[in-house]
């Protein structure tokens, strides 16, 4: 379960809750990001706008690609595409003993967006929509 918040009225970040259940989203410590417009799609009609949701500021940041419908006008869903990484891109590390881990290391906007249109061949994940927190008291403050 992801939840998104918008950070304040004139900043360009985003608090990310993520969790196992919707009722543990209120528990667990956030961390920030951004929605970052890569470009739009290079083949198909209709065109799709092309975005990535950074977690983190730093190198190794995580990142989610999504698209949506470059025809609409307000934001309130995206498209969730695949996380496969290209061959040769992942980095694995050796560890201790038996473990290891490993990342999906894309170097470049240039490359980001070609992965970014090479999944859009493939099913989708899912959809990240927007919802209105029942909490919400008015336009500002709420997630």
């Amino acid at each position: 379960m992801l939840r998104i918040g918008n950070y304040g009225l004139l900043h360009c970040a985003a608090n990310f809750y993520n969790a196992d259940k919707r009722e543990d989203l209120e528990e667990v410590t956030f961390t920030r990001g951004l929605f970052v417009r890569i470009g739009d799609e290079d083949v198909d009609e209709p065109k799709r706008e092309l975005w990535v949701l950074q977690e983190g500021f730093v190198p190794g940041s995580d990142y989610l690609l999504l698209a949506r419908d470059s025809n609409e006008d307000l934001v309130t869903s995206f498209t969730v595409l695949q996380r496969r990484c290209p061959i040769g891109a992942y980095r694995e590390m050796l560890g201790m003993d038996v473990w290891t881990t490993g990342y999906c290391a894309i170097n470049s906007d240039t490359d980001m967006y070609r992965l970014a249109n090479a999944m859009l061949k493939l099913p989708p994940l899912g959809e990240l929509t927007m919802q209105k927190d029942p909490e919400a008291k008015g336009a500002t403050g709420s997630d």
